[in-house]
């Protein structure tokens, strides 16, 4: 049965109504399945969710809030790649030794790698505190110039970065970047392609996305190589994605490197395929400075459930209805309106609480401030 979590982490069944309509999910292949998914709220700018379906997929996806104050990005800096340092110690680090070393809140592996010219380094461009590697290299079978840059104030962007693999950005604004291959998601839409082969084989992955308003950043992990649950391909990731509220997303370097750190929930939360975690060449991490003022309080009180993608349905006052695209009509009784963007319909309604199941969004909006609906 789908539970969600409350901000102190104690699993909440939903109800049997809500477990129906949220459980059945078409996976990409076609077949149908029960998911098992479980929100989680690290920092109140992220929201994660970690949805099992079957045996056949178990992944995580966390989405980063980029519009609250005090959102920065750190990664690799080139000189912590070198393979060895003297005597043959390793220097790489796994990500979450990057983490534990940049204070990173969250953080996920990023490009692919290889060891050229006696140092461990990236395919396609990477950048660090606005200074691009020297020692990346161009894969033409693995074509990595997809990137994602960042900047201060929560600003990025996915670029293509042809020609630039050793710098510079294409915009002054971008002091981070990050590099993959292939595109997955642009504009909402999947995309096809035929290289590199294994974006179309199950495997786990690492895939950076960003909604249309680039106000929301997805960090999607996916375990893999385990039993029937072998991973993903790209285009199954993507609807995932898409369902969720991107727009455009990249797939980054996985398999046995794929690793989500999540600082609030004890460190390493994905499952590496290798069974232990993978020393890579570069990484990606997002910090949260609290010491930032909060912005002022809106009249909107967001419920701990996700945030809808594409609202469907404004219910009125009092007596509401929502209307689904696919579970029908559930009739509510409430003194609040209630905005939902979902699949499914509201478990219950109970001084001002509602709970609902997965792949939901509500927003509680008091009916004295809202009498235009």
């Amino acid at each position: 049965m789908p539970v969600d979590v409350n901000p102190r982490g104690v699993h909440r069944p939903l109800s049997l109504i809500a477990a129906a309509c949220a459980s059945l999910v078409t996976l990409a292949e076609g077949k149908a399945a029960r998911a098992q998914d479980v929100w989680r709220r690290p920092h109140p700018a992220v929201r994660h969710l970690h949805r099992r379906v079957g045996r056949a997929y178990n992944y995580h996806v966390v989405m980063v809030d980029l519009t609250r104050p005090g959102v920065r990005f750190v990664s690799t800096e080139e000189s912590f790649a070198a393979p060895r340092a003297p005597g043959g110690r390793y220097t790489w680090r796994t990500t979450s030794e990057f983490a534990r070393a940049t204070g990173a809140d969250i953080a996920v592996n990023a490009n692919y790698y290889d060891i050229h010219n006696g140092s461990l380094t990236t395919c396609g461009l990477a950048m660090a505190q606005g200074k691009p590697w020297r020692s990346a290299y161009i894969d033409r079978r693995l074509e990595c110039w997809w990137s994602v840059g960042f900047g201060t104030r929560g600003r990025a962007e996915i670029f293509d970065s042809r020609g630039k693999t050793f710098g510079p950005a294409p915009e002054a604004w971008i002091t981070e970047a990050v590099t993959g291959s292939p595109r997955i998601l642009a504009g909402g839409e999947v995309l096809e392609y035929s290289a590199p082969r294994h974006a179309l084989a199950r495997n786990p992955r690492t895939i950076l996305g960003l909604d249309a308003r680039r106000e929301t950043l997805y960090l999607m992990v996916v375990n893999g190589r385990e039993g029937a649950g072998q991973g993903m391909t790209c285009p199954a990731a993507a609807r995932v994605l898409r369902d969720l509220g991107a727009s455009d997303a990249v797939n980054l370097d996985g398999g046995g490197s794929s690793a989500l750190y999540v600082r609030a929930e004890g460190g390493l939360v994905s499952r590496p395929a290798d069974r232990y975690e993978r020393p890579v060449a570069n990484h990606l991490g997002v910090v949260f400075d609290d010491n930032v003022p909060e912005p002022p309080p809106s009249s909107v009180d967001p419920s701990d459930a996700p945030v809808a993608a594409r609202p469907v349905a404004v219910v009125a006052p009092r007596r509401a209805s929502v209307r689904l695209r696919r579970a029908g009509e559930l009739p509510t009784r409430g003194p609040r309106v209630v905005r939902a963007g979902c699949q499914i319909a509201p478990a219950a309604l109970s001084s001002g609480v509602v709970s609902w199941g997965a792949l939901c969004v509500v927003a509680l909006i008091a009916a004295r401030r809202r009498r235009d609906i």
